[in-house]
């Protein structure tokens, strides 16, 4: 393999990563490494809201509240779907869900 072969798959993949952040920050979801995080993002706000009926909020990452700015009820609601997200990812850490959501 000569160089100017892997310079050009090198410079592919960041073709790649570039177009899929900017479609993902299009989408309003920032610091990102792909549709994945994204996705967790998403859901994170979704599952907030449906188990509050209604009084939801943003993941950390896109702008929500820091765990130390939620209440006790709040606090609960992010740890229950911090570990619905991690079964969804198919991760059993739920530190892996934070890289994604803040």
């Amino acid at each position: 393999m000569n160089f100017t072969t892997k310079k050009t798959v090198e410079e592919k993949k960041k073709t790649k990563k570039k177009n899929r952040n900017n479609v993902t920050q299009a989408l309003g979801y920032q610091h990102l490494h792909g549709l994945r995080h994204a996705y967790a993002q998403r859901r994170y706000e979704e599952m907030t809201h449906f188990i509050t009926k209604g009084y939801g909020w943003k993941s950390p990452i896109n702008g929500g509240p820091k765990k130390e700015q939620l209440n006790d009820f709040e606090k609960h609601v992010d740890r229950q779907v911090q570990l619905m997200l991690s079964q969804e990812l198919g991760h059993s850490r739920e530190a892996i869900v934070k890289s994604y959501i803040g």
